[in-house]
C-alpha cells in the first residue's frame, strides 16, 4: 500500500446533493449517482483540488470492481466497521487504528477520526461518522447505518 494522503470525510446522509461539497469541480459524480450517494452520506468539503476532479468517484469505483470485503473492530470502545481490499486487511485496519491514535497525521487535509473518537478531548469536535481513503480505495465507519448502505452500494459482503 501506498501512503494514505487522500481521505475524504463523509456525514449523515442531508437528503440533497450539495453541489458545493467539491468545491469548483463538482467531484465528477452523475446525476444518478449524486441522488443515491445523497441518501447515503454526504461529503465534507475538504477544501483541496485533489477532492474536486473525480478521486473520490475513482476510489469508490476501485471499491466496487475489486475484491473487498467487510471487517468489524474496536477503538477505544468504539465500534469501527471498515470495507478493506482482500488480501490488505490487517494493513488497512493498523492504518485505521493509525488514524485514531491522534488528532493529525501526514495527509492532505486532517482526517478528524480522533476527534470522532474522542470528542471531549478536542475543541473541534467532529460529526464525521465515515471516512474514504482516496490514495489505497478502503473506507471505514462509526455509523453503522451508513456502513450498511455503502456495503450494499458497493457490493461488498
Amino acid at each position: 500500500m501506498v501512503n494514505s494522503y487522500l481521505v475524504q470525510r463523509l456525514k449523515k446522509p442531508l437528503g440533497d446533493w450539495n453541489p458545493f461539497s467539491f468545491g469548483g469541480g463538482g467531484g465528477h459524480f452523475s446525476e444518478e449517482a449524486q441522488a443515491i450517494l445523497s441518501q447515503v452520506c454526504s461529503f465534507e468539503y475538504m477544501g483541496s483540488a485533489e477532492f474536486e476532479w473525480g478521486e473520490v468517484p475513482r476510489a469508490l469505483e476501485q471499491i466496487s470492481k475489486g475484491e473487498y470485503c467487510s471487517r468489524l473492530f474496536q477503538i477505544e470502545g468504539t465500534e469501527v466497521y471498515a470495507i478493506v481490499p482482500v488480501g490488505l486487511e490487517g494493513e488497512c485496519c493498523d492504518r485505521i487504528r493509525e488514524f485514531g491514535s491522534k488528532p493529525y497525521h501526514t495527509t492532505k487535509e486532517v482526517v478528524k477520526f480522533w476527534d470522532a473518537l474522542f470528542p471531549t478531548k478536542t475543541k473541534f469536535p467532529a460529526d464525521t461518522v465515515g471516512w474514504i481513503e482516496l490514495d489505497n480505495g478502503f473506507a471505514w465507519f462509526i455509523d453503522k447505518e451508513m456502513f450498511n448502505q455503502f456495503c450494499q452500494l458497493l457490493g461488498v459482503n
